[in-house]
C-alpha cells in the first residue's frame, strides 16, 4: 500500500522499447511514463499501478542502463 507522499523522481532511464521510465518511489517497481522526450516529463506528476504518486524533478537525471536506476524514497521538503 502506497503512502501519502508524493516523493521527487531524480533518474529516468529508456527501456528497450524506447520509453521513458523511472522507478516507483513507493513499490520500487518500474514505471512507464507517457512522454517522449525527457523534458515532457521533467516536472510532471505520475500515479504508479501500485496507487503511489510520484513527480519527476526538474533536475532529474538521465541513467543509460534501466538497471543502474536506484532505489529512491524520502520524505519530501
Amino acid at each position: 500500500m502506497a503512502d501519502e507522499y508524493i516523493y521527487d523522481v531524480n533518474e529516468l532511464s529508456r527501456d528497450n522499447d524506447g520509453s521513458i521510465i523511472c522507478r516507483c518511489p513507493h513499490c520500487q517497481n518500474i514505471a512507464g511514463l507517457d512522454g517522449d522526450e525527457y523534458e515532457d516529463v521533467r516536472g510532471e506528476q505520475y500515479t504508479c499501478r501500485c496507487g503511489g504518486m510520484f513527480q519527476i524533478d526538474s533536475d532529474a537525471r538521465r541513467v543509460r542502463n534501466p538497471e543502474n536506476l536506484r532505489l529512491n524514497k524520502g520524505i519530501p521538503g
